[in-house]
């Protein structure tokens, strides 16, 4: 064919696949009977925040009688290039002009890193921590969730509690030397906590960091 495929259209149907469709070339430019298509696609990098080395951006491509195909196992929340060219028996015409497609978004794949907890007084501590590692975000980070727990002899004893800081339209693509603290207070005193921050993306909650203990101090100090 002397040109590429028309109307070439690509949407997002999970975190990890892409639906790419399109129609065939116009019938004056194919040059014969068609008897496939060929969908390239490769990662637009560097992906978010990190660095992607040159072999991951190598194109893949995948080959189909039909005019759609469902592009899978890809990486979540992540922009691909996408180009469709279409075959006669004497070989493939030329790519159509790339499209930008971005995967799904999903619950972020880590928790927030550097988990520190201080103690104020009797009845408060302040909880600080970091934002996650780039590629780990899987979207847009919309807050984090502090969950905090009396602890006895080990066991957690109650609810937990949580606190939410939301963060501004203008703070969701954090990067990540991002720093958060938050106070809480009303608290018992002499008392130990088990504290636990996790981030979310509007898909829900990701893993959350590993628990932090730490006892309030008695009443008076």
């Amino acid at each position: 064919p002397s040109a590429p495929p028309q109307d070439i259209k690509c949407s997002s149907t999970s975190s990890t696949a892409l639906r790419v469709s399109w129609r065939p070339p116009p019938s004056e430019s194919q040059n014969g009977a068609l008897v496939g298509y060929r969908v390239h696609y490769q990662v637009v990098g560097p992906s978010e925040g990190g660095s992607v080395d040159e072999d991951f951006l190598q194109k893949a491509a995948i080959s189909t009688s039909e005019e759609q195909v469902l592009l899978q196992r890809l990486e979540k929340w992540t922009q691909y290039r996408v180009s469709v060219s279409a075959s006669t028996v004497v070989g493939p015409g030329p790519e159509s002009e790339p499209l930008i497609c971005r995967t799904d978004e999903d619950v972020p794949g880590a928790p927030p890193r550097r988990v520190e907890v201080e103690i104020l007084n009797s009845t408060a501590i302040k909880v600080m921590w970091r934002s996650l590692t780039p590629g780990k975000q899987n979207g847009q980070i919309r807050g984090y969730q502090v969950h905090y727990v009396r602890v006895e002899n080990g066991e957690s004893r109650g609810l937990p509690l949580i606190k939410d800081v939301m963060l501004a339209d203008a703070q969701w693509e954090t990067d990540d030397t991002a720093e958060y603290e938050m106070v809480i207070g009303g608290l018992k005193p002499d008392t130990t906590y088990s504290i636990t921050v996790a981030a979310y993306t509007t898909k829900g909650d990701g893993a959350r960091s590993k628990p932090k203990l730490v006892a309030t101090k008695g009443a008076g100090q």
